[in-house]
């Protein structure tokens, strides 16, 4: 990334297992937030099977953490979620943002059994899009890659993936600039009510994961710091990513 600044929206760690894990309720959010407040929701199946949990802590007016596991796949889904939050942040920022999350949470990689085969480190940050602003345009004027790039396309979806090798596994480093929108919450000063309203914004997704083929076992804190230093080092580069 330049020193052009964006607004983050979330930083995840997905862990996937081999086999169900013992999922600790209350315990694990717990361990990572030292609070003992959170909100618990579940998407239950017929027969009261429970298929989805999620546990959701209010980290500060911003941010939550979202603790999710998905039961019938056994995956964790450990998230820091930034909400109405119009703060934009600078690249240090940023890094500092994801080194707490990788602090924060690691904190419960010791409750896990031995039975990881597959990881992702994800981060997707945005700016918002509004009267003559485009993707395009934006992408030009600040990220060098695309100096060059056409600024009279109206829609951008890119995509690219730099695969990379550790510890003898593959690792996929996906990179994408895209347009999306995002809801948000407006005032009617007449309806004196909050209003739900669409924003369109450029959406950047950095996606370090361990390839879906690598079927063995993988040591979780080993390989938490190693897409840990992955992601940094992608934030760090930017969008010559995509290039090289």
């Amino acid at each position: 990334m330049s020193e052009f600044k964006w607004q983050i929206e979330t930083i995840r760690s997905v862990l996937f297992f081999n086999e169900p894990i013992e999922f600790k309720k209350k315990e694990w959010s717990f361990v990572v937030t030292n609070k003992d407040h959170f909100i618990a929701s579940s998407i239950v199946e017929e027969h009261e099977v429970e298929k989805q949990y999620t546990e959701t802590t209010e980290l500060d007016d911003f941010k939550q953490f979202n603790l999710v596991h998905v039961n019938d796949m056994n995956i964790i889904d450990l998230q820091y979620q930034y909400n109405e939050n119009e703060k934009f942040y600078s690249i240090s920022e940023i890094v500092n943002e994801i080194d707490d999350f990788k602090a924060k949470t690691k904190q419960i990689y010791s409750y896990f059994p031995d039975k990881l085969i597959r990881m992702g480190s994800i981060m997707q940050v945005s700016v918002p899009l509004g009267g003559n602003e485009t993707a395009a345009k934006i992408l030009q004027k600040n990220i060098p890659t695309f100096a060059s790039l056409d600024t009279s396309f109206e829609e951008i979806n890119i995509r690219a993936n730099k695969p990379i090798s550790k510890d003898g596994v593959r690792v996929n480093c996906v990179f994408q600039f895209a347009e999306g929108e995002k809801i948000s919450l407006g005032f009617d000063s007449q309806m004196k009510t909050p209003q739900p309203k669409l924003q369109k914004r450029l959406v950047h997704v950095i996606d370090i994961n361990t390839d879906v083929g690598h079927r063995d076992t993988l040591p979780v804190e080993t390989w938490s710091e190693h897409l840990h230093e992955e992601l940094v080092k992608a934030i760090l580069n930017g969008a010559e990513n995509v290039r090289n």
